[in-house]
């Protein structure tokens, strides 16, 4: 598709940001088919699935990890096929002043940001955006807005950080450097749509390794448990649930593959610090 074929809506609505803090963000899984720019910047990343992108006519397949940072009038869309419709992005919009503060103390930030790339595109390693998400939820449940204002900030500059550091080593299109083949087999089969409904052990059976050699390659390198990997995948899927959708705590126990409700509500309440319930009225009133 030529440029000039675009029939492009252009999205130009100060609203969309919240007013005084020049942030904005929602978990979207739908409703994105549409070309469209922006008067502002917006980073997004896949939280769960791959997906098509379309930047500025050219296409590419996104996976759960990659990160793409948009500028002003930069045109986009997104083509959900068959095997598409799961997926799961975070959309960060930011306002243009906001984001000039924040490159003005990051070295060559602004400049990099604005050059003409082909695509600003990086993957990131599984805990950031694990690391990210709870980040998220805080920004969501909290009131006060010089807190609130500072979240926002610390979310974006680790943002850039993440996007500026893979630019320079470049490995913008890359997999995660130093990330061993068998760990690459490994995330790819936990980081798809479904697998966090089905049971550690049944995914592990897919992989021709032992679950002995899997669960201490996936410590060592991850710094986590293979199973803490996974029930974060599971609340992940579980928040966006609850900000997005008005199904009940049982029906989403079933969505993710936890059987007892009292199970889940304490690890979500590790995890993002607010109970389910608290999670979804806090999301209501300020997302």
């Amino acid at each position: 598709m030529m440029y000039n074929d675009f029939t492009m809506e252009s999205l130009i609505n100060p609203n969309v940001i919240i007013p005084d803090i020049g942030m904005s963000t929602v978990l979207t899984d739908s409703n994105d088919s549409f070309v469209h720019s922006h008067n502002y910047y917006e980073i997004f990343y896949m939280t769960s699935g791959k997906i098509i992108h379309c930047l500025n006519s050219v296409e590419n397949e996104l996976n759960t990890g990659s990160l793409i940072l948009l500028r002003p009038n930069d045109v986009h869309y997104f083509i959900r096929k068959k095997e598409h419709l799961n997926a799961v992005h975070r959309d960060i919009l930011v306002d243009t002043s906001l984001m000039q503060q924040l490159c003005q103390i990051i070295p060559s930030a602004w400049q990099i940001i604005n050059e003409d790339h082909a695509a600003l595109h990086i993957t990131l390693p599984p805990t950031h955006i694990s690391a990210f998400e709870k980040k998220f939820n805080k920004f969501s449940a909290t009131t006060a807005y010089p807190l609130k204002k500072s979240i926002a900030i610390e979310i974006l500059s680790g943002l850039l950080t993440d996007f500026l550091t893979a630019f320079y080593e470049g490995g913008g299109e890359n997999r995660l450097k130093g990330c061993s083949k068998a760990l690459q087999e490994i995330l790819e089969l936990f980081n798809q749509t479904d697998a966090y409904k089905t049971k550690v052990s049944e995914r592990i059976a897919m992989l021709g390794y032992s679950q002995a050699y899997i669960c201490r390659l996936f410590k060592k390198e991850m710094g986590q448990t293979l199973t803490e990997y996974v029930n974060g995948l599971k609340m992940q899927r579980a928040a966006f649930c609850l900000e997005n959708t008005k199904m009940t705590v049982v029906e989403i126990c079933d969505e993710i593959g936890i059987a007892s409700t009292s199970y889940f509500n304490r690890i979500f309440q590790k995890a993002y610090a607010v109970t389910p319930t608290e999670n979804r009225v806090q999301h209501a009133r300020f997302e």
